[in-house]
């Protein structure tokens, strides 16, 4: 099938399609970049993680977020106080390590 030719526009140039449009852009500039002098700034994980939560002795001792018990460490450390929600969470954190060790001491006792 024969395509037609492109229609006229009212003043009188003919329609050009996007990318024939964009060519006369493609061409880079003579001369340095701006950005050519400036440092390559890397993003890091860090840059996306919240506040740390784990206390200054925690991480003296080498815990981290990425270890099993520096992860727990620092969610309890990150709860606050002021927020029932997050005390609930206190309880049962201290419930789910406790009762195994009250039962485990039950379990001697008899």
């Amino acid at each position: 099938m024969l395509r037609e030719p492109p229609a006229k526009a009212r003043s009188g140039k003919p329609h050009r399609s996007y990318s024939g449009g964009m060519q006369e852009y493609d061409g880079r500039p003579s001369g340095p970049e701006p950005w050519d002098d400036e440092p390559v700034e890397l993003i890091t994980p860090e840059d996306f993680l919240g506040p740390d939560g784990l206390p200054r002795d925690a991480r003296r001792m080498g815990f981290d977020r990425n270890t099993e018990e520096g992860a727990l460490v620092a969610l309890a450390g990150s709860l606050d106080p002021a927020k029932p929600t997050h005390r609930i969470v206190a309880w049962v954190l201290l419930v789910a390590f406790a009762l195994p060790l009250a039962l485990g001491l039950v379990r001697l006792a008899y």
